[in-house]
């Protein structure tokens, strides 16, 4: 339920982002060119590509254990928004190798920064980032750390989390053996991850991530398989510049390892379901399209009664007569929503998110 609840950071939706790094941090240029996607080179040309133009170079990093690779890695620099979209893929590196994978997730973490400070976007934030400024990229209600993921209301087993979700922001991969074939042939599935990752424009801003390949079900739960980096900074509050895909480790990055330690001292993911007590309108209403959060025409939308919502907040007060306005999402035909709603019109679900979350192996 909900699985596109990565609310976006700033109005951060969520998809994934560019750059080709030197030969030396193993990324090896994979000439597929893309319609309708733009993105910046790093020093294997030399030279930028402008929004402009139409083109990508995709990127493949190779670790140890498997590939990355970005099918599509372009900046946001336009209608007042700043960031980058992501699609990355990871693959195991043979067939032939030797691995005990039934699911592989992809965990990103991301250090947020406005200016030289720190950029929490949800109160959870303060409890989940570690000493050294990352965090795992999830919003405050998640209770799964694989980026994307629903949360499973029933348990807090993140073997069981689903192999993908009905908005493309996330795919499990595998690697399982096929002894019909041989000892040493295994099927490969690959992990994916998708992410718009934009804020608004007017300061000087960045966002960093490091994404790795984890098993997380299998004889090799626990075993990560690379780590790379990604993200985008703005020095101007106006123009995106791509940080480089770039390989970290063949392991786990140490980013990752202080966000993973960190969230998993978090017992607890907070927040509340919500459902409309009544026929009720909301306001200051958006809707996520294919390029971002758009507002919905007339700003408002009428939800009909026992919509489930989820705050994307703490809800501020548990007094049914307040009139504290709370923003809060919700799926409508496959389509996502935001709005505002009085908590006087609305009543707490009786399922919380105070449950156990899931621990990173």
């Amino acid at each position: 339920m909900y699985a596109q609840l990565e609310k976006p950071k700033e109005n951060k939706s969520r998809a994934v982002a560019n750059s080709v790094a030197q030969k030396k941090n193993n990324v090896k240029p994979d000439f597929r060119f893309m319609r309708n996607r733009s993105s910046q080179l790093s020093q294997f040309t030399h030279k930028t590509i402008n929004n402009d133009q139409i083109m990508q170079l995709a990127q493949v990093v190779e670790t140890e254990s498997g590939t990355y690779t970005a099918d599509t890695y372009t900046k946001t620099d336009k209608a007042n928004k700043l960031g980058a979209i992501m699609s990355l893929k990871f693959m195991t590196k043979s067939a032939k190798m030797k691995l005990k994978a039934e699911k592989i997730g992809l965990i990103q973490v991301v250090e947020q920064k406005i200016g030289e400070e720190r950029e929490d976007t949800y109160p959870q934030h303060k409890k989940t980032t570690a000493d050294n400024g990352y965090r795992i990229d999830r919003g405050h209600v998640a209770q799964n750390p694989i980026y994307g993921a629903p949360n499973n209301l029933d348990n807090d087993d993140i073997e069981k989390t689903s192999v993908s979700d009905e908005f493309n922001k996330y795919k499990l991969g595998s690697h399982v053996q096929m002894p019909m074939l041989g000892d040493d042939v295994h099927a490969r599935e690959a992990a994916e991850l998708n992410d718009h990752a934009q804020v608004t424009t007017g300061k000087k801003r960045s966002m960093k991530f490091e994404v790795s390949a984890l098993v997380i079900k299998g004889g090799d739960k626990g075993k990560n398989l690379g780590s790379i980096q990604w993200g985008w900074t703005s020095e101007d509050g106006s123009n995106t510049t791509l940080i480089p895909l770039t390989k970290l480790s063949d392991g786990i990055s140490l980013n990752l390892l202080g966000a993973k330690e960190k969230w998993n001292e978090v017992d607890r993911a907070r927040g509340k379901y919500l459902k409309a007590k009544n026929e009720t309108t909301l306001i200051n209403v958006q809707k996520y399209e294919e390029e971002g959060w758009k507002d919905v025409e007339g700003g408002n939308k009428l939800v009909s009664k026992d919509t489930k919502l989820q705050a994307t907040d703490e809800v501020a007060s548990t007094n049914q007569d307040s009139l504290i306005m709370n923003q809060v999402t919700w799926i409508e035909n496959g389509v996502q929503f935001l709005g505002d709603i009085k908590l006087v019109d609305v009543k707490i679900h009786n399922v919380q998110l105070d449950k156990n979350t899931y621990k990173i192996p």
